[in-house]
This record gives structure tokens, C-alpha cells and sequence, in this order.
């Protein structure tokens, strides 16, 4: 039955054929529907992740991470100021205004943001991770901010993991498959940029 509503009846196809192309149809279904579900799970839901900020464009390392392949930033806090670094090194800060405490920066460690210079397979082409080194905090629930250790690439420096951030921010040294922490991230390219990330 599965095979005529599929092929119609006025197709003829042998009885063992049928059989065959119903099973073959039916594991393509269950591959489709398990593929969507893989991407609902890239994303972290166990801890609330937020940040908007909407002057991407005064911040140098910022602006050139949403708008370039390859390109990456850290995003993180220190002394009532925004810290952005880029994965080339560059450093600026902003001051956390009164604005930016209303709308409440939630997260791990921080954040790093980019473009990989190979698309993933989401279709997305702005990604944002957790600073956060996945291993150490689920080990041990300890926070350690990652630090830059090549251009698409964040290293601990407690357990020695480098995560690899163009190919979906997996581990590719220490032993586990550890996966950085992902979120959903928009960048609205307006008169001064605005970057969301949520979960």
C-alpha cells in the first residue's frame, strides 16, 4: 500500500520489488526525520545563554569575526567592560552601559563568535560557541575560558583540549568527544550592527 500512494497505481512494479523499494523508502524517512532531530541537539539548552550588543561595528574584532569566513572573536567580561578578542590577536573594549545591564549577559565563560571558512552542515554561517572548555566544566565543574591557539582553533589550558571551531567546535586532542557548547546567533548588518546570541 505504501509503495502504489508513493508510485501510483499505473505504475507496474513486481511484488519483491515493491518490498524492496518500500524498505528503501522507509529508512530514507527515518534518515531525514533523525538528521532534523541531530540539528534541534547541536544547540545547549542546559544553562541560559544571552548577549545583544549592538555596536558590533566600534568593536574591531567583533565586526571582522561576523563578517568574514574564517574569522573568529572571544567575548568576554572584565571590570564593567566588554572584552573582544580576535583569534589574530587584536584586543578591544567597550564599557557595559547601563543599557547592556538591562538586557543581562548570560553565559559560561564568555563567547566566540565567527564565521567558519568551511559552512557547516545547518546551513548556518554565523556560529557562536560557550568560552567555556566543555571538558573541564562537565568533568569538574570547573569554568576555564578557552584562549586562541590558531585561527579556527581554542585551546584549555588546564587539560590540554584544542576544539576546533570550523568543523562544529569538536575536540581534536584529549581524549572524549567533547563539542563546544553552541547557540543560536543572528547579526543585524544595521547603522552600527547588532549581534544576538540566545538559546
Amino acid at each position: 500500500p505504501f509503495a502504489d500512494a508513493f508510485f501510483g497505481n499505473g505504475l507496474e512494479i513486481p511484488p519483491p520489488m515493491k518490498s524492496i523499494l518500500t524498505t528503501i523508502l522507509f529508512a530514507l524517512v527515518l534518515a531525514v526525520l533523525s538528521a532534523c532531530g541531530d540539528a534541534d541537539n547541536l544547540y545547549a539548552t542546559g544553562h541560559r545563554a544571552y548577549f545583544q550588543y549592538d555596536r558590533v561595528r566600534t568593536a574591531t574584532p567583533l565586526y571582522t569575526a561576523v563578517s568574514n569566513p574564517g574569522m573568529w572573536c572571544a567575548v568576554s567580561t572584565r571590570n564593567s567592560q566588554y572584552v573582544f578578542t580576535g583569534s589574530g590577536g587584536i584586543t578591544a573594549t567597550d564599557a557595559i552601559t547601563d543599557m547592556d545591564r538591562r538586557k543581562g549577559y548570560e553565559c559560561l565563560a564568555g563567547f566566540i563568535v565567527g564565521r567558519p571558512s568551511v559552512p557547516d552542515l545547518t546551513g548556518s554561517t554565523l556560529v557562536a560557541y560557550d568560552l567555556v572548555c566543555r571538558a573541564c566544566y562537565e568533568e569538574h565543574s570547573l569554568l576555564r575560558a578557552l584562549t586562541f591557539s590558531a585561527a579556527e582553533q581554542v585551546h584549555c589550558g588546564r587539560c590540554g583540549r584544542t576544539y576546533d571551531l570550523s568543523s562544529g567546535g569538536h575536540a581534536i586532542s584529549g581524549e572524549g568527544a567533547y563539542t563546544l557548547y553552541r547557540y543560536h546567533a543572528t547579526y543585524g548588518d544595521n547603522a552600527s550592527g547588532t549581534l544576538t546570541i540566545t538559546n
